[in-house]
């Protein structure tokens, strides 16, 4: 950098130099050169992305671009199969080819189709094993370290999908080789190089540009300075949320103890008034008691006194000797009557037939 350049603005916070990552990347665009930024590039491209994003931007976050990742090349390694089993299974021959000039040729179309087929495979395969055991990292520190092993497996996984679109481009290539004759195919490789160069180029400049911003926030001094101090803050806002919440647990043990010196005392209430609940109803039972037994024990004294005394059964055997003398009597009485009744009958009987004669 030369002396004319603006440097960026840097501040302390809390001991710590860190600057606004907007500003930090204008000055990076600003003042370093496309060779440095390629430089960069390498340098940043060399490592996986990946344990970058899981410091930076959390496992949660890192959790759904590897998501979007996974989704994306396993979509596009299906439809490279569904080109590449036809080449692989039922190669390309030659037409017109009696003395095996285009053997060679053919040979190299198989291969290269069989390789791009088992990439294929291999990256859906990879991709749906991720899809599946990422979602069992269950927690925070589970899913940090599922990230990082498996961080070098991702850029592979790059590789390999880059790989079998390299050997289905050849084996395209070298079918045109067979199937075309000389200046169809030279027109048609002319083209296709030049858009492979322009491709190529395109893609250089995306991804170096877009590598060299990484580099920027994540590998610059100032872009450690800034993960340095958002890991700062991030300490001190943990431990005043850890403070807050041992400030928390303390007055919910409070509210623990309160509690049960609360239900002691409720218990300690209730079995008082259990106590005086039980004196109250065994006094009172005592005192039933005794009342059932005076009016019971009055009551059967008076039945003894009228039946079992020996005046009492000698009473009631008066009683007895009176009513049979009655009944006698009565029994006489109505013996009388009876005889009277008859009497009257026949006297009347007698009156009736008189009364008939006289009146014959």
């Amino acid at each position: 950098m030369s002396k004319n350049q603006v440097q960026p603005v840097i501040e302390e916070r809390e001991g710590v130099r860190v600057m606004h990552p907007d500003e930090l990347m204008d000055f990076y665009l600003k003042n370093t050169s496309y060779m440095m930024q390629t430089y960069y590039s390498l340098t940043i491209a060399l490592n996986s992305v990946w344990k970058k994003q899981v410091a930076a931007n959390g496992p949660e976050v890192t959790k759904d671009r590897l998501k979007n990742f996974w989704g994306s090349v396993s979509l596009v390694s299906a439809l490279l199969l569904s080109v590449s089993y036809g080449s692989a299974l039922n190669p390309v021959r030659a037409e017109d080819d009696p003395d095996g000039y285009y053997a060679d040729a053919e040979h190299i179309v198989q291969i290269f189709s069989g390789i791009s087929l088992i990439l294929s495979l291999a990256v859906i395969c990879i991709s749906v094993i991720y899809f599946i055991e990422i979602d069992n990292a269950i927690g925070e520190r589970d899913l940090i370290d599922f990230i990082n092993a498996n961080a070098s497996m991702n850029d592979a996984l790059t590789g390999f999908f880059s790989a079998s679109v390299v050997c289905l481009l050849l084996a395209a290539v070298t079918t045109m080789y067979i199937t075309y004759d000389q200046r169809e195919y030279i027109i048609v490789m002319a083209f296709t190089g030049t858009l492979m160069l322009f491709g190529a180029a395109f893609a250089a400049i995306v991804a170096g540009h877009n590598r060299f911003r990484l580099w920027v926030r994540y590998e610059s001094p100032e872009g450690r300075a800034y993960l340095a101090g958002i890991t700062f803050h991030e300490e001190v806002e943990l431990k005043r949320l850890k403070t807050a919440l041992d400030h928390q647990i303390n007055e919910l043990r409070e509210l623990k103890e309160l509690r049960e010196l609360k239900q002691i005392q409720d218990e300690v209430e209730k079995e008082r008034e259990y106590i005086i609940v039980m004196a109250f109803t065994g006094t009172l039972m005592l005192f039933g008691a005794a009342f059932a037994a005076i009016v019971a024990g009055h009551n059967r004294f008076r039945l003894w006194v009228r039946y079992e005394s020996p005046e009492g059964r000698a009473y009631l055997a008066g009683i007895t000797f009176h009513e049979e003398v009655e009944l006698k009597r009565l029994k006489t009485a109505l013996d009388h009557q009876i005889n009277e009744l008859r009497e009257l009958k026949e006297l009347r009987e007698l009156k009736q037939i008189q009364d008939e004669v006289e009146k014959e």
